[in-house]
């Protein structure tokens, strides 16, 4: 779960797996984006909010928000009052537990392998 520093607001910190892993469309991977730009202190993640504010469909929220779950990017929270549904919320997780760092990849600095088309 993300933490928000209240002292920083005008930038947001995003870890590049989301914006490089290829199992998720331009369009959930920018709802992801646009996401973090709030704070999860004060902003509830509904489908009826992502849909004023980014001025995009229910079906296509719906389609991208389903596309962030099945990654591990997101997950859904059912909100229940004396045992019925009152509505569902979302938590954004910035690095899915099945996430696989890229072994190459260590520090920022490329190590070098053997293969040449590397």
């Amino acid at each position: 779960m993300r933490e928000h520093n209240k002292n920083i607001c005008n930038f947001t910190t995003i870890y590049n797996q989301v914006l490089k892993d290829r199992n998720i469309s331009n369009e959930a991977r920018g709802l992801f984006c646009y996401m973090m730009t709030n704070n999860p202190n004060t902003w509830e993640y509904t489908q009826y909010n992502l849909t004023l504010e980014t001025g995009d469909s229910i079906d296509r929220i719906r389609r991208e928000i389903k596309e962030l779950e099945n990654c591990g990017y997101l997950v859904k929270k059912r909100k229940r009052k004396n045992g019925q549904l009152k509505g569902t919320s979302y938590e954004l997780i910035e690095l899915p537990s099945n996430y696989i760092p890229d072994i190459k990849y260590t520090n920022s600095i490329i190590c070098k392998e053997d293969d040449k088309s590397f």
